[in-house]
């Protein structure tokens, strides 16, 4: 019995830990380009910048490639649209 209540706490302190660390990635990320170029703000997000098609939540919504910024599942195109999705994202 007392193994099972310490692997649950390890399990829970993981999960929070996980957490953590997810919230900060997404709330240090920067929503101004500054100085930078939409290429410089997106690696300096920790983003992929490439080029693709256009995709926002899991649904391609153009045919025409460019080189954009990818955050998890979604590819955009223009800096404004990924500035305003990683604002929505630390809401």
């Amino acid at each position: 019995m007392g193994k099972k209540i310490i692997i649950g706490v390890v399990v829970l302190i993981l999960i929070v830990g996980i957490l953590l660390i997810t919230k900060n990635n997404i709330t240090g990320k920067l929503t101004e380009l500054g100085d930078n170029s939409y290429e410089e703000l997106c690696k300096k997000n920790s983003d992929i910048w490439m080029e693709m098609e256009p995709w926002i939540n899991g649904e391609k919504i153009s045919d025409e490639k460019c080189y954009g910024c990818m955050i998890g599942e979604n590819h955009f195109c223009d800096v404004n649209n990924y500035i305003e999705y990683i604002k929505k994202l630390k809401e």
